[in-house]
C-alpha cells in the first residue's frame, strides 16, 4: 500500500524513489499503534532486565559481604564465597568497575533511563547507609570490612 501526503506537506523524496520506497526509507510511520507497542514492550523488556541484574547484583554484594557466615553452616560454600569476597574487595580497593554495573547501566538506557555514575554501592546502598555520598575512604573502609569479617570467619573455619 502506498503512502500519500497531502500535497502542501509533503516531504522531499530522496532520490526519486517511489511512495512506498520513499517511506520505507524515512522509517515506520510515528503514529503506528503497532510500533507504538513494540516500543513500549521493547522498553519494558529492557526495564525488567534492568530491575532483575540490580537485584542480582544486590543479592551478590549480600554474599560478598555476608557469606562468609552461610560457610560457617556449609563449609564447602567457601569455594564459591572465597572469589567472590576477594572479588568484592579488590573491586572496593581498586575502584574497579563491575561488570553488573555495566549491564544494569546498558538495560537502564535501552529502557529509556539514564544510567548512573559511580558503582552499585555508590548508587543503591551508600544512599541508604550514608546520604551525604561516597567518599574514597569510605569505599576503602568498605572493603576492609569485608576483609576483616571473612578473614576471621575463615580463620575461625580453618583453625
Amino acid at each position: 500500500e502506498a503512502v500519500t501526503y497531502p500535497s502542501a506537506s509533503a516531504p522531499k523524496r530522496p532520490n526519486g524513489l517511489s511512495d512506498r520506497r520513499c517511506a520505507n526509507a524515512l522509517g515506520p510511520h510515528r503514529n503506528s499503534g503497532e510500533n507504538r507497542v513494540a516500543r513500549r514492550m521493547r522498553r519494558m523488556t529492557y526495564h525488567v532486565a534492568a530491575t532483575a541484574t540490580a537485584l542480582l547484583h544486590f543479592a551478590f554484594v549480600g554474599f560478598v559481604i555476608f557469606g562468609g557466615l552461610a560457610v560457617l553452616r556449609w563449609p564447602k560454600l567457601m569455594w564459591l564465597h572465597l572469589p567472590a569476597a576477594i572479588w568484592g574487595v579488590l573491586i572496593e580497593f581498586f575502584s574497579w568497575y563491575c561488570p553488573l554495573t555495566r549491564w544494569e547501566n546498558y538495560f537502564l538506557r535501552e529502557a529509556g533511563r539514564a544510567g548512573y555514575d559511580g558503582g552499585f554501592v555508590a548508587h543503591y546502598i551508600m544512599p541508604v547507609l550514608y546520604p551525604a555520598g561516597l567518599t574514597r575512604g569510605l569505599e576503602i573502609a568498605i572493603g576492609a570490612f569485608v576483609l576483616v569479617l571473612n578473614g576471621v570467619i575463615y580463620w575461625r573455619l580453618f583453625r
